[in-house]
């Protein structure tokens, strides 16, 4: 009934809108329990029948992860035995936040869809990505007695008895060059493939070429964009599977700048804790009205490692100037920080604090899901690799990021609750925004 609650408050709830979403909840309600059943009757029929197997069955259907609804579909399209072998590439086009990078390596794994002998690839954008969802998925793969590992630099020991691996574009780029048929992997999944960076756009074009030799390799590729066809198109001739994840599980309310301004990407940093301030203002008149469901967690999305170390200092200067009445934990979020940054990212709050801030790079955008996160301040801007053709040099450059990539910061608000998603610029700037971010390859020397 999330989405009926969100119309209530601006008004448009009527009998008829609360019957639509009445059907609408049971529809998906019914889809996730015919998964269940349909994983369940395959664990009996493979004999991994247990206790710890079906508890954690139950709380991939407990999650509600919106990705949960295409597992039967998904397994049917990849395993040889349920349909011709001739579809051996899927792509699958989800909201941020569906569960595509936490779920779909787990479903490889453990549905039985490689050989016990193969491993499953998992190619991501970032280091950091990489090395944080291998811990997830270890603790969540224990009971299965498998394990995840991630293989992103010579400095992180790769575990050899890992189920599925971990790592980054470039990474598998120095794989290939001493395992050109990737020859102990059953399937590959490249995560957030609509990023179009030059070392991902390398590792499908020689992905494709190893899928011509090895009749058994599987490949995945996952977009939060609409924009899949160009991968669709290119792989067309191993048969394509199209998958599309349905909604998402929390409404997130979007709330623009009121006017256009010029300057809006100037003081980018400035204008984002002026948001801070209101919204920790605001949260905590709620909770000391006894509202305590409106705290959440503030991502806030700056353009650079030192853009969130001085917004850090300044926050901090700024709620003691003001004397206010609640601690607040205060944390960086980018591909710079140590193991213990990390882990301190996704651990729940300090408890004398009431929310945390979190100020953070594009990294945020796209794989890892922050926990408790329910508001987010988007400055609209990004540092961009461009190519300055006259001086025949790479420079950083801020630039406006993109719909989409302003569509996937929003999204990390809703992902565990109902979220408002702040953006510092106007409507019609958003209107400007081109559709998706161009190609790394058309923008950058290589």
């Amino acid at each position: 009934m999330k989405d009926y609650e969100a119309m209530k408050e601006d008004g448009s709830a009527d009998l008829g809108g609360l019957c639509l979403e009445l059907e609408r909840q049971i529809s998906k309600r019914r889809q996730r329990l015919e998964v269940f059943l349909y994983v369940v009757n395959r664990l009996k029929q493979n004999g991994d029948y247990n206790i710890s197997r079906l508890n954690d069955e139950s709380n991939r259907l407990n999650s509600n992860l919106p990705i949960y609804a295409i597992r039967r579909d998904f397994i049917a399209t990849l395993d040889g035995s349920t349909v011709s072998r001739r579809c051996r590439v899927v792509v699958i086009v989800a909201d941020t936040g569906a569960g595509k990078s936490t779920q779909l390596p787990q479903y490889l794994a453990i549905d039985q869809i490689i050989p016990n002998d193969k491993r499953v690839l998992c190619v991501v954008p970032r280091k950091l990505t990489g090395v944080m969802l291998a811990r997830h998925l270890s603790v969540e793969l224990k009971s299965s007695q498998l394990s995840a590992t991630a293989c992103v630099d010579s400095t992180l020991p790769e575990d050899p008895n890992a189920k599925v691996v971990f790592m980054t574009a470039r990474r598998l780029l120095v794989e290939l060059s001493t395992n050109p048929d990737l020859s102990n992997y059953g399937c590959v999944i490249m995560d957030e493939a609509h990023e179009r960076t030059i070392d991902g756009d390398l590792c499908l074009g020689m992905i494709k070429e190893i899928l011509r030799r090895r009749e058994d390799l599987k490949l995945v590729i996952t977009s939060a964009t609409m924009d899949e066809k160009v991968f669709v198109k290119y792989f067309d001739e191993f048969g394509v599977k199209r998958i599309v994840v349905e909604g998402r599980e929390y409404p997130v309310e979007i709330k623009y700048e009121a006017t256009y301004r010029k300057e809006w990407i100037y003081n980018h940093i400035g204008r984002a804790l002026n948001k801070v301030i209101e919204i920790c203002g605001l949260m905590l008149d709620k909770w000391l009205n006894g509202e305590r469901e409106a705290v959440g967690h503030i991502l806030v999305f700056l353009t650079s490692p030192s853009d969130t170390r001085e917004a850090e200092k300044r926050l901090s200067e700024m709620l003691e100037a003001i004397d206010h009445r609640a601690h607040i934990e205060i944390l960086s979020f980018h591909g710079r920080m140590t193991r213990d940054e990390q882990r301190d990212v996704c651990e729940p709050c300090h408890p004398q604090c009431l929310h945390k801030v979190i100020f953070a790079t594009n990294i945020a955008e796209t794989s890892l899901t922050i926990p408790g996160v329910r508001y987010v301040v988007d400055c609209g801007l990004a540092k961009v690799n461009k190519y300055d053709a006259k001086r025949q040099i790479s420079l950083l450059k801020r630039c406006a990021i993109s719909k989409s990539e302003a569509k996937q910061r929003a999204g990390r608000a809703g992902r565990m609750q109902q979220g408002v998603c702040y953006r510092l610029y106007s409507k019609e700037v958003y209107a400007e925004m081109d559709d998706v971010a161009q190609p790394e390859i058309s923008t950058m020397s290589i």
